[in-house]
């Protein structure tokens, strides 16, 4: 239950400003992308900040305070009901990217400016511990406030008849077999790589075996499908319920990531019939990689521009993949001419994001109709 009355005045007004019957269509669209089907206007969720209207808090607030976060969360609800956009609704307990390092008992720090980071153990021994150990108990103390998170965000929800039907709730944050095995080692890792390659194994299974033991567990905790989601940004995943993130992996040659790193982003996939990568930084690498591997069924690139479109649109076009694209605008009829108009979602975000609510909807306009939008000179 809700304490406060901004809180409780604030989620009345959302409720009020939820549309069903957008939020069917936007669905649909959503659907309609995945089977490949031509659209006439470009899908496009915009991200922007919270309005000032809808009380947020930060990070280190919302870290030890389940209502704040919750509240924080739902902003990003909030903005797409004003924006109406193409986003579906969802939330996740947001504790950022420790959640299964701290399992595996390594300390995190939290800030306002990182969110949270794991520590890193950065000595062979005490990886060694870990290993010998096996797949960590979930009952830990970020894992209690998670499951609580959850309790909570069902209860409120439920006390509100649109909210209930169309805010869905995803796991936590999962990350991905190398990412979590860079979290865990922490820098260096990338020494290990060559002075203790069995034991970096060894890791990776490790993390990949715990990655779904706490997917499936969160899953079916929170009655989600486990191959399927509503995702991160508004992003529906139609087919795939998970996803994994790879920022790490652009730090490691494409070997290396053939060779280490693949096998255990398929397994990571196996259970949940796919889902989608993530990955910030230059990719180049191994992009084709990820497209070639059938369970990969979305693409999101952090660092898009530093990637050809059009090379892009002509690896995905006619297969059973989605481009989620968060960089220049400038190349995207071309793009979607290659793909039949179809498979490409754009996510203008950070300097393609909105700087407020009036921008956003002058980028979602723009976007629409395959126009390019500026970015932001920073």
């Amino acid at each position: 239950m809700l304490k406060s009355d901004i809180h409780k005045r604030a989620m009345a007004k959302l409720e009020n400003l939820i549309d069903l019957d957008y939020v069917t269509e936007v669905e649909a669209r959503h659907i309609a992308l995945w089977e490949g089907k031509p659209f006439d206007r470009l899908p496009c969720i915009v991200d922007m900040p919270t309005p000032n209207d809808w009380p947020t808090y930060p990070f280190t607030e919302c870290w030890d305070d389940i209502e704040k976060n919750f509240m924080t969360c739902m902003g990003n609800v909030y903005s797409g009901a004003l924006l109406r956009d193409d986003r579906t609704y969802h939330i996740e307990p947001e504790y950022g990217v420790v959640n299964i390092p701290e399992l595996l008992q390594v300390p995190s720090v939290v800030t306002n400016e990182g969110n949270s980071m794991s520590e890193g153990l950065n000595d062979a021994n005490k990886i060694r511990e870990l290993v010998a150990r096996g797949i960590p108990s979930f009952d830990s103390r970020l894992n209690r406030k998670v499951e609580a998170f959850e309790d909570f965000a069902r209860t409120v929800l439920n006390q509100y008849k649109k909210l209930s039907q169309c805010v869905h709730l995803n796991v936590p944050n999962l990350q991905g077999p190398f990412d979590l095995a860079c979290l865990v080692w922490g820098r260096e890792i990338m020494t290990g790589l060559y002075d203790e390659p069995k034991l970096v194994e060894d890791l990776l299974d490790l993390v990949t075996d715990t990655y779904i033991q706490y997917g499936i567990y969160h899953k079916r905790r929170i009655g989600a499908p486990m191959d399927s989601a509503w995702h991160a940004a508004g992003v529906r995943l139609v087919h795939g319920g998970v996803r994994i993130c790879n920022d790490s992996a652009v730090l490691v040659s494409g070997e290396v990531y053939r060779s280490l790193i693949k096998s255990r982003d398929l397994r990571a996939f196996a259970p949940f019939h796919g889902g989608w990568v993530h990955y910030c930084g230059n990719g180049n690498h191994f992009v084709n990689d990820l497209l070639d591997m059938e369970p990969v069924h979305y693409l999101h690139l952090g660092n898009p521009d530093m990637h050809d479109i059009l090379a892009l649109a002509r690896k995905i076009a006619g297969k059973d993949k989605v481009l989620v694209w968060s960089g220049s605008l400038d190349k995207i009829r071309e793009a979607c001419e290659i793909t039949g108009y179809t498979r490409i979602l754009a996510l203008p975000e950070n300097r393609y994001g909105g700087k407020n609510l009036d921008d956003a909807k002058d980028r979602l306009a723009r976007a629409r109709k395959f126009q390019a939008i500026k970015a932001a000179t920073w």
